[in-house]
C-alpha cells in the first residue's frame, strides 16, 4: 500500500476501516509506511459492522466535507461492498477521487456482485499473486458448478483457499505423524501428539491452490502482490510488488527508480487517466493588472503570477493534476473560500448544491500576504515585492547629476533632520548608557553608537513590503514543496529574467509616455520642514519627556552622592565632571545587571 502511495506521491491519505480486530490490526502498520514515503493521515473512519446504510452514508459525507480525496479502505467484503455502494450515492466515485482497496476486498476471485461492481469503477486494488495453474482452474470450474446447485454458496475467494489449502496441510502433517484417522470428530477428545503435529505443519512444503505452501515463523510466507484496477465490471493487472523488487509491471522484472512509469496507467473512477486528486485553484475575474495575471477560461490562465506557478509545478517531484476555477469579489473573500472548507454543515449546503462550487484547494493571482490573511491560510514562500510606483519622464540631462537624490528635500530639512536624528540618538543612549552593556565602552565607541543609531534610523528599513505569493488551506503538505520549487526558480536568474521579461519589459521596447507633458524637473518645489512640522514637533517633546524623566529619576536615585558634590568646594567645572563620572557608573540595581 506504501508502495503504491509513493509511487503516484500522495501527500494525504485517509484510512476507512471496520471497527474490528481484522480491521483495527493493520492501520498503525499502515500509518508506519505512509510515514516513510512522505505521506499522513489527516482523517481516519472506523465502520461498525452494525452501522445501517444512513450512518455510513453520513460518515462518507463528513469525510467529503473535507480536503482529502484519496481513501484506502481496509474492510471485510461484506462491508466493504455495502461502504462503496454508498459512495456512489454520496458522488464520491467521480473524477478527483482515489480509492485503494486491501485484501480484504480484493481477494474475491469473482465479483462480488455486478452491482457493487459498477460501483467500483476506478479503484485499485493490491492483493497476494497467485500463480494460475490447472488444478486451480479446475478447482474454480467445480465450485461454480456446485454454486450453481447450492445457491447460498457465495463463490471461491482468496481466503477460501487458504483455507482449503489449510486442510489439505493438516491432512497430510496427520499422515505424517501417523495419528489413525477416525471418522467420528465429535469423539476425538484430545491427543497426545499435538507437538509433534505442530511441527509436521510447520517443516511441509509443497504447491498447492494458492502457491507455495510454507509457514515461515508459524505464518505463511510473503508473497508476491499484485496490483488491479476495477473497470468496466472487471479486473485489470497492471503492475506487482514483492519486498525485493518493489513494485514493477512485469512480474519478474526489477522496479524502476521513477515509480510513476513502473505501473501503467490506471482508469480512475469516471474513467480519466489524471492522478487524482485534482486541485481546484481559484483565480480573481476581475480585471486589474493583466500583466500579473488574465483569466480566459477554466482551462487557461495568462500572466506573470500565472507562469510562475506552471514553472514551480513542473519542478515538483510528483505529477499535479488541477483545473482554475473564476472568482467574482474581492481578494479576502477568495482566500476565505479555502477555509470554507472545513467549516460548511455538508448537510445544508448538499441540498443547495454548492458545497464544491465554494470551496478552492488555492489560490493563484498577485496575492499579497497580510497578517489577517494567515489566520485562514498558509502561504508559500513569495516570489516577488508588491507595492505602487509612478513613473513619469524626465530630462537625461538630470540623470547625470550627483546629487540629484538632495533635490526632493529642501536644504533646511536636510539639517533639521539631521540634528533631529542626532538628537534622538543622544537621548537614547542618556537612557541606555547606565543599563545597556552595548552602549558603554570608550567614549569614541559611544560617539560612534550615537551616530550609528542616527544613520541607521535615517537608512534601515523597519518594514518590509508585501510580498505575492501563492496561497493554500492550513497545514497543507504542499506548501513545502513549492515553496521549495519556487526557491529553485528565483535562484535561477535565466529562467526568472525569462518571465519578468515577458511581462515588464517597458523599459526596453516602451521607452515613451502616453502624456508627454508629464515631466519632473530639478528646479521643482522641494519639500520644506513646514511639510513636517508636526512630525518634529511630536519626536522633539516625545524625546524632552523622556530626557526629563531619566534625568528626574538620576537625581532622586543618587541625591545623597550628588548633594555631596555639590557641597563640596571645588569649581564648578570641577563639580560638573564629577556628576559625569557619577552617571557614566553602571547602574547595579538596574534588572539589566543581573
Amino acid at each position: 500500500m506504501a508502495a503504491i502511495v509513493g509511487a503516484y506521491s500522495w501527500l494525504e491519505v485517509v484510512l476507512i476501516y471496520e471497527n474490528t480486530e481484522y480491521g483495527n490490526s493493520l492501520i498503525p502498520y499502515l500509518e508506519d509506511a505512509f510515514q516513510k514515503v512522505g505521506a499522513r493521515v489527516p482523517h481516519r473512519s472506523v465502520i461498525p459492522h452494525h452501522y445501517n446504510d444512513r450512518e455510513i452514508l453520513k460518515e462518507l459525507n463528513r469525510l467529503n466535507s473535507t480536503r482529502a480525496r484519496i481513501f484506502l479502505v481496509h474492510m471485510t467484503a461484506s462491508l466493504g461492498s455495502k461502504l462503496f455502494l454508498l459512495a456512489s450515492k454520496a458522488g464520491m466515485m467521480i473524477e478527483g477521487y482515489g480509492w485503494i482497496v486491501t485484501e480484504g476486498l480484493s481477494t474475491l476471485l469473482d465479483p462480488v456482485g455486478s452491482r457493487t461492481m459498477n460501483s467500483m469503477q476506478g479503484v485499485v486494488g493490491v492483493r497476494p499473486y497467485i500463480p494460475m495453474s490447472k488444478e486451480l482452474e479446475d478447482f474454480v470450474l467445480r465450485m461454480k458448478i456446485f454454486r450453481f446447485r447450492k445457491s447460498r454458496i457465495t463463490g471461491v475467494n482468496l481466503f477460501g483457499l487458504w483455507a482449503y489449502d489449510t486442510v489439505w496441510a493438516l491432512a497430510m502433517a496427520v499422515e505424517k505423524v501417523g495419528i489413525a484417522s477416525r471418522v467420528d470428530l465429535a469423539s476425538l477428545g484430545t491427543g497426545d501428539k499435538g507437538q509433534n503435529l505442530l511441527e509436521a505443519i510447520l517443516d511441509l512444503k509443497f504447491e498447492n491452490l494458492s502457491g507455495n505452501f510454507r509457514l515461515v515463523k508459524g505464518q505463511l510466507e510473503a508473497s508476491t502482490f499484485e496490483v488491479f484496477n476495477v473497470i468496466g465490471g472487471k479486473e485489470r493487472i497492471f503492475g506487482y510488488w514483492n519486498q525485493k523488487k518493489g513494485l514493477s509491471r512485469k512480474l519478474n522484472r526489477a522496479a524502476e527508480l521513477d515509480k510513476r512509469k513502473t505501473l501503467e496507467k490506471p482508469i480512475w473512477p469516471r474513467y480519466t487517466t489524471d492522478i487524482p486528486p485534482k486541485l481546484r485553484i481559484g483565480v480573481p475575474m476581475e480585471q486589474g493588472f493583466n500583466e500579473f495575471l488574465k483569466f480566459e477560461n477554466n482551462h487557461h490562465i495568462s500572466g506573470f503570477s500565472a507562469d510562475i506557478f506552471f514553472a514551480a509545478v513542473k519542478q515538483l517531484p510528483f505529477s499535479l493534476s488541477y483545473e482554475f476555477s473564476a472568482f467574482v469579489g474581492t481578494y479576502d473573500d477568495l482566500l476565505y473560500q479555502i477555509h470554507l472548507q472545513e467549516s460548511f454543515n455538508y448537510k445544508l449546503l448538499s441540498s443547495l448544491n454548492i458545497l464544491l462550487m465554494s470551496k478552492y484547494d488555492a489560490v493563484v493571482g498577485d496575492t499579497t500576504i497580510v497578517a489577517n490573511r494567515s489566520l485562514y491560510v498558509d502561504f508559500m514562500l513569495p516570489y516577488t515585492e508588491s507595492g505602487v510606483s509612478m513613473m513619469v519622464l524626465t530630462e537625461d540631462s538630470e540623470r547625470n547629476s550627483l546629487w540629484i537624490f538632495l533635490k526632493p528635500l529642501s536644504l533646511d530639512l536636510w539639517l533639521t533632520t539631521g540634528v533631529a536624528f542626532i538628537f534622538t540618538g543622544f537621548v537614547i543612549w542618556l537612557l541606555e548608557h547606565r543599563e545597556n552593556t552595548e552602549f558603554r565602552g570608550p567614549p569614541q565607541q559611544q560617539l560612534g553608537m550615537i551616530f550609528w543609531f542616527s544613520f541607521s534610523t535615517l537608512v534601515f528599513a523597519h518594514s518590509k513590503l508585501n510580498m505575492i505569493c501563492i496561497a493554500f488551506p492550513i497545514g497543507s503538505p504542499l506548501v513545502s514543496y513549492m515553496s521549495r520549487a519556487i526557491l529553485n526558480m528565483t535562484q535561477d536568474k535565466n529562467q526568472m529574467d525569462r518571465i519578468q521579461l515577458t511581462y515588464f519589459d517597458y523599459f526596453d521596447n516602451k521607452p515613451t509616455c502616453e502624456d508627454q507633458s508629464a515631466k519632473i524637473s530639478s528646479e521643482g518645489p522641494s519639500l520644506r520642514v513646514s511639510s513636517f512640522g508636526g512630525l518634529f514637533i511630536i519626536a522633539g517633546v516625545a524625546s524632552m519627556v523622556a530626557l526629563l524623566m531619566c534625568m528626574y529619576h538620576f537625581l532622586c536615585s543618587h541625591w545623597p552622592a550628588l548633594r555631596t558634590i555639590s557641597s563640596s568646594d571645588s569649581t564648578f567645572w570641577e563639580k560638573l565632571v564629577e556628576v559625569a563620572k557619577h552617571f557614566d557608573k553602571k547602574d547595579l540595581n538596574s534588572h539589566r545587571s543581573v
